[in-house]
């Protein structure tokens, strides 16, 4: 077993005030990590990963997923849209972020992500992200992801 450290540091001098701070989160018990570089292609949707109660190929165990962070390497303009889509109870959803060149999107785990809630303020349901999906808006670009699971 062994520890992930993660570490964000913001670097920001406003009007000679420092702005700036470093945040960091240990995470314990991590038994199994995957790293690539994937390639999209002009506006093909492309499954990433998948989350359940089997192991496969690109597909993690649903209650040991710890963290996973996607990275768009783009340089220019190349918006990646992130798909986390769901399936479980019957029914499906999507949430779709837009990731911008050179930032990235982080995820604690991948069960009860998001809530969606009614006027009323009660939960209608919640997301269980079962699998993330990609795609380029523009043109060919690369990302990274990276799976850290217990």
């Amino acid at each position: 077993m062994a520890d992930l450290t993660l570490t964000l540091t913001e670097s920001l001098n406003l009007n000679g005030y420092d702005q700036g701070g470093t945040s960091t989160k240990i995470i314990t018990g991590i038994t199994e990590s995957s790293k690539r570089i994937v390639r999209l292609f002009d506006t093909v949707d492309t499954t990433l990963l998948e989350f359940g109660i089997t192991l496969g190929s690109g597909k993690f165990l649903t209650d040991n997923v710890k963290y996973v962070r996607i990275t768009n390497l783009g340089k220019n303009e190349e918006v990646i849209n992130v798909s986390l889509g769901s399936g479980t109870d019957g029914g499906s959803g999507e949430v779709i972020i837009d990731l911008e060149p050179g930032y990235f999107f982080v995820l604690s785990k991948v069960d009860d992500v998001f809530e969606v809630f009614e006027s009323g303020g009660t939960p209608t349901t919640s997301l269980d992200v079962n699998t993330i999906k990609a795609k380029s808006e523009l043109s060919s670009v690369d990302l990274e992801i990276f799976v850290a699971s217990g």
